[in-house]
């Protein structure tokens, strides 16, 4: 799974339907789930659980997380920024974790939950910031009460996201694990081991899905050609580009490109 480090600069408020696969990712806001049907496989701090109807899923800010093998998932996905929506629980938002990422809604809470997410759902695109506001706080208020807290983690988490960003920022460089290491300021081995353990994927697989991805838009949006792709994206010469392309996509680049422009 590719994973990213995102920065959201509004709210995010959808209705979930029909699928709910996202890739390994993280960012500085609270993101929220709630199914009322179907299911999802959730992976958070290095657990993974299978979301259920009624059951809710929260990732405080600076979590690594993702969704996949979704089976027809029906509910509400949120992701709120904490200034200006939550300011109110900035201090424990930031300073703690949930002891489990997946709480299962009690019945007498469930409709009043429900009935919150689908007033500010229908109201979001009329209402006013201090209104969305509002709703905001009284969700993650009550999913608040709900949970059992514990000190975020300052050690692993941190080092992951500090790998993370720096990688973000130089996959198309000719990166090293031992130039990583040395940016962030840890052993080489151990951020291998940490990466590798955590996200089931090595450094080198991740860089490479980060340039396929990036590939596949080139790919289909320009008329570049592909030895300059290749280049561009630091994969040192063309017959690595083809080999790694092939294996992440099942299709050669010129074979890509052309079934691209039939779609």
């Amino acid at each position: 799974m590719r994973l990213r480090f995102e920065d959201h600069r509004g709210y995010m408020f959808y209705k979930v339907t029909r699928t709910l696969n996202f890739e390994s990712h993280i960012h500085n806001e609270v993101e929220i789930v709630f199914l009322t049907a179907g299911s999802t496989v959730i992976h958070c701090g290095g657990r993974e659980r299978r979301l259920q109807p009624g059951e809710l899923f929260i990732a405080f800010p600076n979590q690594i997380h993702s969704y996949e093998k979704s089976e027809d998932p029906r509910g509400y996905l949120l992701i709120i920024p904490l200034k200006p929506y939550l300011s109110t629980y900035s201090g424990v938002l930031l300073t703690k974790k949930p002891t489990e990422s997946v709480i299962s809604v009690p019945e007498t809470k469930k409709e009043q939950l429900l009935a919150l997410l689908e007033f500010a759902y229908a109201d979001k695109e009329s209402a006013s910031e201090t209104v969305m506001q509002s709703y905001f706080q009284l969700i993650v208020g009550k999913i608040l009460a709900m949970l059992q807290l514990e000190d975020a983690a300052s050690g692993t988490d941190e080092i992951l996201k500090a790998v993370i960003l720096y990688v973000n920022s130089h996959y198309t460089q000719q990166l090293t694990r031992a130039e990583i290491a040395k940016a962030v300021g840890y052993n080489e081995s151990y951020i291998s081991h940490l990466f590798s353990a955590t996200l089931k994927t090595g450094i080198p697989n991740y860089i490479n899905t980060l340039r396929v991805y990036d590939a596949t838009k080139l790919l289909r949006q320009t008329d570049l050609p592909i030895s300059a792709i290749a280049n561009t994206l630091g994969f040192g010469t063309l017959r690595n580009f083809n080999r790694v392309f092939l294996k992440e996509t099942g299709k050669s680049p010129k074979e890509y490109r052309a079934a691209a422009k039939l779609e």
